[in-house]
C-alpha cells in the first residue's frame, strides 16, 4: 500500500471532514431536501449523518497503525 496510499486513504478524508464538516453537512441537507428520487434522499440523508458525526477516530488509529508498520519494517 506504501505510506502515500495510508495517507491518501486513511488521514485526507479525515482532514477534509475536520476542516470542512459544517459546509459538508449543509450541502448534503439541502440535496437530501431537493433530492427528487427516493434513493437518493436517502444516500444524501446518510452522508449528512456521517458527517454529523465528524472525524473517525477508528480510521486515525488505524492509519497511523498501518503507517508505523510500514515505517518499521523498511
Amino acid at each position: 500500500m506504501g505510506i502515500l496510499g495510508i495517507v491518501v486513504f486513511f488521514f485526507v478524508p479525515e482532514l477534509i471532514t475536520y476542516i470542512w464538516q459544517d459546509e459538508l453537512i449543509s450541502w448534503a441537507h439541502s440535496h437530501a431536501l431537493s433530492e427528487t428520487i427516493s434513493t437518493q434522499r436517502w444516500l444524501y440523508k446518510q452522508l449528512e449523518e456521517m458527517f454529523i458525526s465528524g472525524v473517525s477516530y477508528v480510521n486515525i488509529t488505524i492509519g497511523a497503525l498501518l503507517l508505523f508498520w510500514v515505517l518499521h519494517s523498511k
